[in-house]
């Protein structure tokens, strides 16, 4: 997982440039949190990995139009389950 970009979940969706920003800045929180988490002494209380995964998709999903979501949750039980994750964009920036 340690390759994971939230805008991986994305992937084949067509994003508005506001999408795009707010895609950024998840991401950035999700890299921050990767970081506090692998600093973590053992035994350290914190939120888990997993919930971590779980706020990434609630925020990716929620600035989402209804549209966009099928695809987004194919693409989620996609990585869920170690498959290709939607069809790669082509042109554009990747998020």
């Amino acid at each position: 997982m340690s390759t994971f970009s939230p805008d991986d979940l994305t992937r084949g969706l067509e994003l508005t440039p506001d999408q795009l920003a707010e895609l950024r800045a998840i991401g950035t929180m999700y890299q921050r949190e990767r970081y506090a988490l692998a600093q973590r002494e053992p035994g350290d209380v914190g939120a888990p990995p997993d919930a971590l995964m779980a706020t990434v998709i609630w925020r990716v999903r929620a600035m989402l139009r209804d549209e966009q979501r099928p695809a987004f949750d194919r693409n989620v039980e996609a990585w869920r389950t170690g498959g290709d994750i939607g069809p790669a964009r082509h042109g554009g920036p990747r998020g």
